[in-house]
């Protein structure tokens, strides 16, 4: 249905403009109108078909957005920013638009507004010819503000970097799902900048690490009276503070351009209510209208077993879980115990089972030939740690279904949470306070915290659903945006700046390297 309303809102916009414009869009106007835009669009379709190396067109122009051919298609090759008067104010409108790319932490160049500049001061300075000038510029430059415009829509949605390929294991969105209805809606309604700058988030924490950009940018800028010459630097005895303080604040830029890529991941509207967990941080915050109702320390993956970033959906939580060992940990580590402990099973209130629902069946370890038990002899073999106050998850386990096994829990570990670098567990995350946290999300009189624990006391496990799901966010945040304005920046424990960088870098143009 709102797909619907948007393409009723379109074809009665682009109706209306063609109307308040007296008819001067190509194909409209009798006189030339027709020859203006027949010549540009088949100069469109032979460039679109002509990506390559061996190209038709002088230059022809790469499109990096899989979205150009289609939006070109489906309008039967109609420029989109240039009639036979010349270059539309949308053009105008997108290079500003682009040109503000760097403070999202991006790059212009990388969306070719350089070029697009130089050919769009180049077109119009024969603008009164206009109509006879070689229509394969004026398609090249069309395809060019294009394919930027759906490149640099898919960068503020999704992110510049796959995060697969930067070591968040999360599921990339980069659909470009309405991209294109939402530029047809721009141009009609000459809405480009605003239609881009929607597509950013718009929380706090984005924000926060946007204003820290410009102002260290500034700051950076501060510095530029700094001396120069080698001459002036042996002038100073000691350590160049000017130079000190330059490649402090370039730091900070850095890690806080990386961490805007990452809120970038991330759903653009985070939830009423959510819960976000801060892992370079080792907290956890519970947030509602735009206020910060909870928070605790928590314990994230350690260095082989690093917490992803991610997304999820809180549905309930159990009390008294049962663990049921992921395979990847059993046969990397847990085989390892059973082999060289024979008590190890039943010290830990573990089972050894084979198959899944009706068809398990609990196996005798005693007579296992554990030097023979591997994935390919025992492919439905698995573990299972019953409910107690040694269970790996402690006595609660939240709800979180997500296809990276990754859960939110108790732990009886608590020892733990004294450290400053809580990276100790196998990618899932153990909090602090999860009977607190578990009432505070349910809001139901019959799960306050006082319920909560009087049931742990039992061995039972119980399910609880929560009324209203929870949005669960989690995010590695080497720079935290606090309530106060200040940056916090945090060691990159998993190393994962360096790598995000290194992959961004590859992805800029050269001048920004």
């Amino acid at each position: 249905m709102v797909v619907a309303a948007r393409r009723t809102f379109f074809r009665l916009s682009a109706a209306l403009l063609v109307l308040a414009l007296g008819g001067v869009l190509p194909g409209c106007r009798p006189g030339g109108g027709r020859d203006y835009s027949s010549r540009v669009g088949d100069d469109l379709r032979i460039l679109l078909a002509a990506q390559g190396p061996k190209s038709l067109l002088s230059r022809a122009p790469r499109t990096d957005s899989p979205l150009t051919p289609g939006f070109y298609a489906r309008r039967n090759y109609l420029p989109a920013w240039s009639d036979r008067s010349g270059i539309q104010p949308q053009a105008h409108d997108l290079l500003s638009a682009l040109a503000e790319s760097s403070a999202e932490g991006l790059d212009p160049c990388r969306y070719r507004w350089d070029e697009a500049r130089a050919m769009i001061f180049q077109a119009e300075r024969g603008r009164p010819s206009f109509r006879k000038s070689e229509t394969r510029f004026v398609a090249e430059l069309d395809v060019i503000l294009t394919d930027a415009f759906f490149t640099y829509a898919s960068h503020l949605a999704d992110g510049m970097v796959n995060p697969e390929m930067s070591l968040a294991d999360g599921n990339s969105a980069r659909q470009g799902a309405g991209f294109a209805e939402l530029l047809e809606q721009a141009l009609a309604s000459n809405q480009v900048g605003p239609a881009l700058q929607s597509l950013r988030p718009q929380h706090e924490f984005y924000l926060g690490l946007r204003q820290a950009l410009r102002e260290r940018r500034e700051r950076l800028c501060g510095t530029e009276g700094a001396p120069d010459t080698p001459h002036e630097r042996r002038a100073r005895p000691g350590p160049d503070p000017f130079l000190n303080a330059r490649t402090e604040v370039q730091d900070e830029i850095r890690t806080i351009i990386l961490n805007m890529e990452r809120w970038r991941w991330l759903p653009r509207f985070l939830g009423r209510r959510f819960v976000l967990i801060d892992v370079a941080g080792f907290r956890l915050i519970v947030a509602e209208d735009g206020r910060r109702t909870m928070s605790m320390k928590v314990v994230v993956g350690n260095l082989d077993w690093p917490t992803p970033v991610f997304s999820a959906l809180i549905t309930g939580f159990i009390l008294n879980p049962n663990w049921n060992c992921p395979k990847t940990i059993f046969y990397k580590e847990t085989i390892n115990y059973i082999k060289a402990d024979q008590n190890y099973l039943s010290n830990n209130k573990m089972v050894i089972l084979e198959g899944w629902g009706s068809r398990e069946r609990e196996l005798d370890a005693g007579v296992l030939d554990w030097a023979a038990v591997n994935p390919s002899t025992y492919p439905d073999l698995h573990l299972r740690q019953l409910p107690g106050p040694a269970n790996i998850l402690g006595r609660l386990k939240f709800v979180m279904p997500n296809d990276l096994d990754i859960y939110l829990h108790d732990t009886p570990y608590q020892e733990d949470f004294k450290q400053k670098a809580r990276i100790f567990s196998h990618g899932c995350i153990r909090a602090e306070k999860p009977f607190d946290l578990a009432a505070h999300l349910a809001r139901r009189p019959k799960w306050t915290k006082a319920n909560i624990l009087a049931v742990v006391q039992g061995l039972e496990e119980t399910k609880v659903d929560l009324a209203d799901p929870v949005p669960i966010h989690v995010n590695y945040c080497t720079a935290w945006p606090g309530e106060d304005g200040r940056v916090e920046f945090r060691p990159d424990v998993y190393g994962w700046d360096r790598k995000l960088a290194e992959v961004f870098r590859l992805q800029m143009s050269p001048a920004a390297r």
